[in-house]
Order: C-alpha cells, then structure tokens, then sequence
C-alpha cells in the first residue's frame, strides 16, 4: 500500500532540486544583466549627452535621474512582490529596464532632454527593482543554512557583468568617437541591451520556479503595515545599519579610491586598474563561499571584513604600486559583506523578507548617498586619509558580525510575521 510513497517523494524532491537550480541559474543571470546594463549606462551616458549638446546642469540631472528612479521604486517594490511574488516582481524589474533604455532612441532622435531624462528614471528604476527581488530571491531558493553562499554566488554575477558593460562601453566610444551620428551609434547598443532583456523575460517566464517564488500575501494583509514589524527585531536594526556601512565603503572603495588609482598610474592604466577591480570584487564573492563551507558565514565575515579594515590601513601609509595592491586586497575581502549581511538578515523572515527586503536596499541606497557627500565635504582631505572611511565601516561590520556569531537568529516574532521557513 505505501511502497510507491517514497518514490513519490524522492521523485518530488528532485523536481524541486532542479527547479531551484534553474531559478538560481536565470537570477544569476539577471544579476549579471543588472551589473552589464548599470556599467553600460554610466559608460555611455557622458558621450551620449556631449553627442545631444547638453548642458552641464542638463548632464548632472541625467545623473541624478538614475538616483531618483531607484529611491522612487525601491519601497514600492515591496507592493509588487508581496501581491504578485518575486518571479512576477522579477519580470516587472526587468520591463521597466527595458522601457527605460528603449526611451534612449527616441531622446536622440527628437533630441528631447525631457525623453532622456525620463529614460534615466526609467532605467533607475528597472534597476532597483532587479536589485530588490534577485538579492531577496536567492536567499530562498533552496536550504536555510546555504543562504549566504547561494546569495553571495549569485550576487558575483553582479560585478562580472560590470566588466562586461565597462570593456563592451569602452570599445563602442572608441570606435564612434570620430563619427558624425555619434548619438545613434551609442543609443544602438542601448536599444540593443532592451531587445535582450525582452528577451530574458520571456525566458524567465518559461522557467518553472519553485513554489516561493510564486507566494502571495492575502488580500486582507496590508502591506503598509508589513512596513514596521521588521524593525521589532534588534538583529534586522543592526542588520539594517550594517549594510548602511556597508553601501557606504563599497561607493568610495569603487569611486574615490578608483581616482586614487588614476592618480597613481594615470592614462590607459587606469582602465586597467578599475576592469581589475571588478575582476577582485567577483572572485571575493566566489572565493567566500568556499570559507562558509567550512566555517560560519559571520566567522568568515567578521575575518574579512578585518582584513578590509587592514588593507585600508595599509592604503593610508602606502604609495605607488603597494597602494594599488593594498586597494585591491580591500575590494576583495570587501565583497562578501553585502550579499552575506543580506542573506543574515532575511533567511529566518519569510513573507516579512519581502517587505525588509525593499527596506534593506533603500537604507543601503541612502548608506552610499549620505558616505557619498561626505566625500564631497571632506574632499580637500588627502586620498590616503579618505581611505579612512570605508575602513571605520568595515571595522562596524566586523563587530556586526561578531555580535551575530553568539547571537542564536531568532524568527521575527511580531504581528504579521508569518511561521519561518524550514528546510
């Protein structure tokens, strides 16, 4: 009577193996569509406005559109995927990226500074709303102890598709500078970059996603108030100032310290430099992993996130070749703390991750935007004493993650907060 039951399960349990795979595999590769489409962007984007003759106020706005459209969706994306899930929510981000970088073509053809502005918010926003769901989704596509690994595999997909965007963005500049439709031979690849990701949405669409990925809240439950019982939890605050921390050191570690490196070898060594960096950031995320298969996630984080406040250090007394070393090094042990701070924070919530999620990435985009004028205030300060900063935040980190090792993580327990989910 019960002798086909366990072939059943075994036969289920499969099913849902592959099934998590092949999510993990299509977030990954959004992830790196995210990193590529981000890079491109900010590569072209100052060509493209000398090529449409915009004013400095006008190219300094285009910037800032990309800002406003992610502090403009990311708490709203939390309506998306608590209503429709995360696949849906998914789909939604990837639409939005692609409107936005369609827009491009018809900014260039009626040379409309209003089209172009609008496609920037656009793009800003796609980009929030990726971010949001793929860094919430891997944490739950599969066991609750591989949680940190999974989020940091798949979130190195991230800067690796950044190399891509900045060497693809670097050769399309080269080989359009002298032309005289220099504005429609950079949009192309843009509009290009949208038919692709059309093209991932109807890919993603067809993946069968494990039954996560599909979960929605009932109608009687009020996402508005879904905003609050995260913050009942001391582990979600703390978790939530460490990635403020966080955010903050990984804006000068690629900005600040990237023009530290042009000043130390200046020219085409710079373009070097900075694809290395990018090169360093993936292998930390692959590389941290490997150390969480042995030791605990916060063990291996708070051990990085010591060797970050080391290598700053170091960059502080170095000069020359050894700066740009020590640079490196921190870029590496670096890596790790987002997506491995995020994984910690979201494994235990559920349904509440959803919500804490779109918490999380905004309090981490106002984390680089407030470290980002603090850059800009204390600029007449040498390079060497502003490498300061991205180490006082990872000494913060470390002693996160050293609180979090002797803490046993506990369940959001507040109205709302639905059962935890077990593997």
């Amino acid at each position: 009577m019960y002798s086909g039951c366990p072939r059943v399960f075994v036969d289920k349990a499969k099913n849902q193996f592959w099934q998590s795979i092949a999510a993990i595999c299509v977030t990954a590769l959004a992830v790196a569509l995210w990193g590529f489409a981000h890079r491109l962007y900010t590569t072209l984007l100052p060509d493209l406005a000398m090529a449409q003759a915009l004013s400095s106020f006008e190219m300094d706005l285009s910037r800032a559109g990309l800002a406003v459209g992610y502090a403009l969706m990311t708490l709203p994306t939390a309506f998306i995927i608590r209503n429709f899930g995360y696949k849906i929510g998914l789909i939604a981000g990837l639409g939005f990226l692609a409107i936005g970088l369609f827009i491009f073509y018809p900014a260039v053809e009626h040379r409309s500074f209003a089209y172009f502005l609008f496609a920037a918010v656009m793009t800003g926003s796609g980009l929030a709303l990726m971010e949001v769901v793929t860094v919430a989704l891997a944490v739950f596509l599969g066991p609750r102890d591989t949680a940190m690994i999974r989020s940091n595999l798949t979130q190195a997909m991230a800067p690796l598709g950044a190399l891509g965007g900045y060497i693809i963005g670097e050769r399309i500049l080269q080989d359009s500078i002298n032309l005289s439709n220099m504005a429609h031979m950079l949009v192309l690849p843009l509009f290009t970059l949208g038919g692709l990701i059309v093209a991932l949405m109807f890919l993603i669409d067809l993946v069968e996603f494990p039954s996560v990925a599909g979960e929605r809240v009932s109608q009687d439950d009020s996402t508005w108030k879904s905003f609050s019982p995260p913050f009942h939890d001391k582990n979600f605050r703390g978790s939530a100032a460490a990635l403020f921390l966080c955010l903050g050191a990984m804006l000068i570690l690629s900005g600040a310290a990237m023009h530290y490196a042009h000043k130390l070898q200046p020219g085409a060594a710079q373009q070097n430099v900075l694809m290395t960096g990018f090169a360093v950031f993936a292998l930390g995320r692959l590389v941290g992993p490997l150390f969480m298969l042995r030791f605990r996630a916060m063990t291996v984080l708070a051990a990085f996130s010591g060797a970050t406040v080391l290598c700053c250090a170091a960059m502080t007394v170095l000069s020359g070749r050894a700066a740009l070393w020590a640079l490196w090094g921190a870029c590496f042990f670096a890596s790790i703390q987002f997506p491995t701070i995020f994984a910690m924070a979201l494994r235990d919530m559920k349904e509440m991750a959803k919500t804490g999620a779109a918490v999380l990435v905004f309090v981490a985009f106002c984390g680089s935007a407030v470290l980002g004028l603090t850059v800009i205030m204390i600029k007449p300060l040498t390079e060497a004493m502003l490498m300061t900063l991205p180490g006082i935040c990872s000494a913060g980190i470390m002693l996160y993650a050293i609180r979090m090792r002797t803490v046993e993580r506990k369940p959001v327990i507040v109205p709302g907060a639905l059962e935890v989910q077990r593997w």
